[in-house]
């Protein structure tokens, strides 16, 4: 049992933000970190859209999981998705994550959730209860300290564009916990249009 948990990877599915993007989503983060607070903010090169938190699974488990995934994404053109906006989980109260906004036409990246919890249901990961809501994690509430400050920041940008890209495909990420903050690695990424060969 110790050597089978040893084998499992902590995985999730997201879709990566290109350089620019990152560099104004940095800026946001500086503002809201420069009114001080305990908070735990993503590091920048960690910024990303999650598409599904899949936890712990075993090699076998994964590559299932990735002929599932490219299946899945196959029959998806690129479309666009717009960073609009700020907010927080949950929308009323005492907020525990802050975040940046995603929108993208017809619903694209609600389909692709979708399609992604589909192929993850299909290796045994439960489905997410919650609704799914596009977003980009900026910091997880720690303690109150400050936080009215942060939360009045958060809001005046809450109408706020902070630009757009090309989404053209998906990554599967494996997530290693270490003191410092999560160290992720692309294991693979899965292009829109390309049939499952296999």
């Amino acid at each position: 049992m110790a050597l089978e948990k040893r084998r499992k990877l902590r995985t999730f599915i997201a879709i990566d933000l290109p350089s620019q993007l990152k560099f104004r989503l940095a800026e946001v983060l500086g503002k809201l970190q420069s009114v001080g607070g305990k908070i735990r903010w993503t590091a920048i090169e960690n910024i990303h859209i999650t598409l599904k938190f899949l936890g712990d699974l075993t090699p076998e488990a994964i590559e299932s999981l990735k002929s599932g995934l490219r299946r899945e994404v196959a029959p998806f053109e690129p479309f666009h998705v717009r960073l609009v906006g700020t907010g927080q989980f949950p929308p009323k109260g005492s907020p525990r994550v802050l975040w940046v906004g995603c929108q993208s036409p017809a619903q694209e990246l609600e389909k692709l959730h979708a399609a992604v919890e589909k192929a993850a249901f299909d290796v045994g990961v439960p489905r997410e209860k919650r609704a799914f809501t596009g977003h980009i994690t900026l910091g997880r509430v720690k303690s109150g300290k400050n936080l009215n400050k942060v939360v009045e920041v958060l809001n005046s940008m809450r109408e706020e564009e902070f630009g757009s890209f090309e989404v053209r495909g998906i990554t599967l990420y494996k997530s290693t916990l270490t003191p410092t903050g999560p160290i992720y690695e692309a294991l693979e990424t899965f292009s829109f249009g390309i049939p499952d060969v296999l």
